[in-house]
């Protein structure tokens, strides 16, 4: 096995301080065993040979060839990372989708019903997929069963039921299902689905979420009750209230089964949160409200990592621009970001993620249909930190919070401009509005005039572009960059990687950036006796610091973010 090559190609240029750490050495056990455990196919002598592997099938159906050509040479030069779901699965004649994560369709109240979802998760996650799913639609426990006359279980042991289904399925390429499990703020059983997980060993495979309302806000703010409810009765009839409220245009009777004060029911989020990770809160209103589709969908869930609010049967197409390849003459006082490489990588990005749609298999033929129509796409970024680092900025100060301003709107303009270069060449998505496609969206509404103009000409070829997404293994893989807009999480550490067995196996990683400093001042790494104050970690960091860093990168992103806080006790 050769442990070194050099990439193809020569568009695109990379300082030569980068050119000296080969990220994809074989030498490297960490690497290699990514590469093997994860991504590797057949006799691949090399993570090239991957990459190769998957730029043919990705551009099987685009006739483009120097845009081939350039994929090939990004992915080989570390600046463009697809998504471990396209690294495993594209080019192979593997049955398994190339799209990391989908939002099931709503699930009806109903055994049939909650079967027909269950089977739709099982046949997503065999092929790979991880899954969403709203659970506020099953009647609480204690509801009444009109058909049997007994009385309801809730959605929690249905959600066991899920949890069991998803630890029995290995998905492809050494992957475990994984999943997200929302619950609205006025279902009867949300106490329950808060603190779930306290019992050990429960729901171990699912994410959880509590969808915040505008209406619960403005509850807590002005210190109000609030009712936990259903459109269905109590079995026992102890109602607090029956009223008429409206949905989808017809009137129903609604259920009140229990009574809170609105800040007892935050607080008790807060402090489970805060104790147990978990849940978190989306915010649904806020979601629905800027999304570029507001007009023609709703969005009920979100993926496992929370980065993709989705619609029902909603799909995550993911790949990243590696920012911490992109700094020219780093950690020197000449050092300068490298926007026009920027663009061309995010152009690019949106071209392979706009025919990985074409060329996916979908689980499920509704899946298929969505995803057609909208042609959803989400373009992120990793290494941010190392490449604020190698500015001679300290992540989460107003410098690196300007530069950092900077970066995600020409990301954005960049995307935006390819998408609609896409339109030109193939057409806009199906559903393409012009009048109300991002009425609401405050990142279309800050796109320059210039690429507003190209947008209302040609329309775009992909509904929405861009997201962050946690980026852990493909980050690895990468040489340890910093993972999406994360800091840098230490220089040196221990990390115990999951292995196909379920075990765990440590590892020695340095990070990138912390290389790359200690070949630039020619130091050996174990023997640096102190860094600069811009060589910051997470232990350095303000929750301030944390939340200027996600706010300004937000700002320019049309889906949503993958972050982490942690917050001192």
């Amino acid at each position: 096995m050769a442990r070194t090559r050099t990439a193809t190609g020569n568009r695109f240029s990379i300082d030569p301080a980068h050119e000296g750490i080969d990220i994809y050495d074989t030498s490297n056990e960490l690497t290699t065993d990514i590469w093997t455990d994860k991504y590797r196919y057949g006799e691949e002598a090399h993570p090239f040979d991957s990459m190769r592997r998957v730029v043919e099938g990705v551009f099987s159906k685009d006739p483009d060839k120097d845009a081939k050509r350039d994929a090939l040479e990004a992915m080989q030069k570390g600046l463009w990372i697809p998504a471990g779901r396209i690294h495993a699965g594209a080019g192979t004649p593997n049955v398994v989708t190339l799209l990391s994560c989908y939002v099931c369709q709503d699930i009806h109240d109903s055994m049939s019903g909650i079967a027909d979802t269950l089977k739709d998760g099982m046949l997503t996650m065999q092929q790979g997929g991880g899954i969403g799913l709203n659970f506020s639609s099953i009647r609480p426990a204690g509801a009444f069963l009109k058909r049997t006359g007994a009385v309801a279980s809730g959605p929690l042991p249905f959600m066991d039921m899920w949890d069991s289904m998803c630890a029995t399925i290995m998905s492809a390429g050494s992957r475990r299902g994984a999943m997200m499990a929302v619950m609205d703020c006025e279902h009867p059983d949300l106490v329950e689905f808060i603190t779930a997980k306290h019992k050990k060993g429960r729901l171990t495979n699912f994410n959880v979420s509590v969808l915040i309302t505008d209406a619960f806000l403005a509850a807590v703010e002005a210190d109000e009750e609030w009712f936990l409810g259903f459109n269905v009765p109590r079995s026992d009839g102890r109602h607090q209230f029956v009223v008429e409220r409206e949905d989808r245009g017809s009137f129903e009777q609604w259920y009140a089964y229990s009574k809170w004060q609105a800040r007892d029911l935050w607080n008790l989020i807060l402090e489970n949160t805060y104790e147990w990770s978990e849940p978190g809160v989306v915010f649904i209103d806020r979601i629905n409200r800027r999304n570029n589709l507001s007009y023609c969908e709703t969005i009920t869930s979100t993926n496992p990592c929370g980065e993709e609010p989705l619609p029902p049967n909603g799909c995550c197409n993911l790949g990243a621009v590696n920012l911490a390849r992109m700094v020219k003459e780093p950690f020197t006082d000449a050092a300068e970001f490298d926007y026009e490489l920027l663009h061309e990588i995010a152009s690019l990005g949106t071209r392979f993620l706009d025919n990985v749609i074409d060329v996916t298999l979908y689980p499920l033929e509704a899946q298929a249909k969505e995803e057609y129509a909208k042609r959803r796409i989400g373009i992120g970024i990793t290494g941010l930190a190392n490449a604020l680092a190698q500015l001679q900025l300290r992540y989460g100060s107003g410098d690196a919070v300007r530069a950092t301003e900077s970066i995600m709107s020409t990301l954005r303009d960049a995307t935006y401009l390819a998408s609609s270069g896409l339109a030109e060449e193939r057409g806009p998505f199906p559903l393409w509005d012009a009048d109300r496609w991002g009425a609401t969206s405050p990142v279309v509404q800050s796109l320059t005039s210039d690429v507003k103009g190209r947008v209302m000409e040609f329309g775009v070829r992909n509904s929405v572009m861009l997201t962050i997404a946690p980026t852990g293994t493909t980050s690895l893989y990468a040489g340890n960059v910093s993972a999406g807009l994360e800091p840098v999480f230490l220089h040196k550490m221990q990390r115990n990687v999951r292995q196909p067995d379920d075990t765990y196996k440590p590892y020695t990683a340095y990070d990138y950036g912390y290389l790359l400093y200690c070949q630039v001042k020619r130091v050996v790494p174990d023997r640096v006796s102190g860094l600069p104050e811009y060589m910051v970690t997470h232990e350095d960091l303000t929750v301030r610091e944390h939340i200027d860093m996600q706010a300004v990168c937000q700002d320019h992103i049309d889906a949503s973010v993958s972050k982490t806080i942690n917050c001192p006790q």
